[in-house]
């Protein structure tokens, strides 16, 4: 070879040479920044571990108040008590004045301005017309008349047809332009159409708002999230939204308060809005200061930390994949020996979908029970009745499990109804207590040490590859408590109705 040709292959053999020593060197690199960040990792979390036994860092009285989270009474019950300046803590009207001073009140509707000279009336789960029942009212005298603070806390359960119109129509009547309904759910989200229709929702500007638990004010995402980035859009449509968080309000009244066993509390409540509400990041706030501190202490590190966090997402990814795809394995086998008897036709499917709402899910079904004609979702469950464990919000997290529709109610015709009716009756009478919604008859949520597989990667990776572990059997035995019960009773109402009701409509 002679000439160019040589020159092109010289070229081209010294450009290889060059990314081998450059593949060589960053692997050197790599080595080293994680063999210098594990020991500080492994130093904090041992700083942390001594200062829990003197301190309980970490402690929170809100994980004990029921099996997995506190129920929406009792998240109602606890803002309304703080609300309420005639109630125990002791603090007077600074907390209500407090929220008071963030309302987003617009299209002519001026803010409040109470005179706490005079009583202020709170009520929990005050009933109106149609047995429709607010969550928290606030009654306060103001130089305009009688205004009204409603609050509906939506923090697990979904919306009943027109439920918020109907909250709106009676404060109307109530108050006329002297109220603010709060709308106070997990992420920002606003009421469906099937409560508030988005035609309607431009004409209660100043009287209606959205209030999250829970906002990342820390990253441009959740930022995103929060301005209304879904389908249940507030902004686009004329509607509106409180200026903080209720964690945020928890924090500026713990900052106001002046009586020590209150701040604690109120520094629990504020956590349990970012652990229940919000998730957890793959680290502790201890955890990424180090880290932090390390990056900054060591600069040429930084690229290193580029390449992991471009990298994480398809770690993520492939690690929870992985163990869906495990946890699938481990159900069907545990539920074919339990049900041995159904054991030719159970189904046991499993999908993916990553950071989409709602999009993760497994799902165990017989092939026998009928589908329903007008399903709106398509899961791996070929449009049936199921026992799912399904993640609640982006990514796969906020997880819940029970017995799922594939539509839900505002999709259903009469005869849809009546075979959900009869479901729920069966289920009631198979089941401990849950929860319902318009998708699910039956659900409980997962508990909070399991909820947020974010920040359980390096677990799930283990038992994925290992095939067994403390989460996968936390997972298998709580699907299996709901499954044995709940196949029956599912089986009793569905191969019944497959002789007569959706397919033959």
């Amino acid at each position: 070879m002679t000439g160019p040709a040589l020159g092109i292959a010289g070229f081209f053999g010294e450009l290889e040479t060059n990314m081998d020593g450059a593949r060589r060197s960053d692997r050197h690199r790599y080595r080293q920044f994680f063999a210098e960040l594990n020991p500080i990792l492994d130093a904090v979390q041992k700083l942390e571990r001594e200062l829990d036994r003197h301190l309980a860092q970490r402690f929170n009285v809100f994980d004990y108040m029921s099996e997995d989270r506190p129920s929406e009474a009792l998240l109602s019950r606890i803002v309304a008590d703080l609300l309420d300046p005639e109630a125990r803590h002791g603090q007077g009207a600074s907390m209500l004045q407090i929220l008071l001073d963030e309302l987003p009140l617009e299209g002519g509707a001026p803010k409040p301005r109470p005179d706490f000279s005079k009583p202020v009336r709170v009520e929990l789960e005050r009933v109106i017309p149609q047995n429709r029942r607010i969550d928290i009212t606030v009654d306060m005298a103001t130089d305009r008349g009688p205004w009204c603070l409603a609050i509906e806390n939506k923090p697990y359960a979904g919306d009943q047809h027109r439920q918020v119109v109907d909250y709106l129509e009676y404060l109307t009547q109530e108050y006329e332009d002297r109220f603010l309904l709060i709308y106070l759910s997990p992420r920002g989200e606003g009421p469906t159409g099937y409560s508030l229709p988005k035609e309607e929702l431009p004409g209660w500007r100043g009287r209606f708002a959205v209030m999250p638990y829970w906002v990342d004010r820390g990253s441009a995402e959740g930022e995103a999230e929060y301005a209304g980035d879904d389908e249940r859009a507030l902004e686009d449509e004329g509607g509106t939204r409180v200026g903080f968080s209720l964690a945020e309000w928890f924090a500026a009244c713990r900052a106001q308060c002046q009586a020590d066993r209150l701040r604690w509390f109120l520094r629990d409540a504020e956590a349990f809005c970012r652990q229940q509400f919000g998730g957890r990041s793959m680290t502790t706030d201890s955890e990424t200061q180090a880290i932090r501190d390390h990056l900054f202490s060591n600069p040429e590190h930084l690229k290193m930390a580029v390449a992991v966090h471009g990298a994480w997402p398809a770690v993520k990814a492939e690690v929870c994949k992985g163990f869906l795809d495990h946890l699938r394995t481990a159900v069907d086998r545990r539920v074919r020996e339990a049900l041995s008897d159904m054991a030719p036709d159970l189904r046991v499917e499993c999908e993916y979908g990553g950071e989409t709402g709602w999009s993760n899910c497994l799902w165990l079904y017989r092939a026998g029970w009928p589908p329903w004609k007008k399903h709106t979702t398509q899961p791996p469950h070929e449009g049936c009745t199921g026992v799912v464990l399904q993640s609640r919000g982006p990514g796969p997290n906020r997880w819940r499990w029970g017995v799922r529709h594939p539509l839900g109610e505002s999709d259903m015709v009469d005869t849809d109804r009546e075979r959900r009716v009869r479901l729920e009756e069966r289920l009631r009478s198979h089941l401990d207590p849950g929860r319902t919604d318009a998708w699910w008859p039956y659900y409980r949520l997962v508990g909070n040490e399991m909820t947020v597989w974010d920040s359980l990667l390096p677990d799930l990776y283990r038992e994925w590859k290992d095939g067994d572990g403390p989460i996968t059997d936390y997972c298998v035995t709580g699907i299996m408590d709901i499954a044995t019960k709940a196949i029956p009773a599912i089986d009793e109402v569905e191969r019944t109705w497959g002789q007569g009701g959706p397919r033959d409509r």
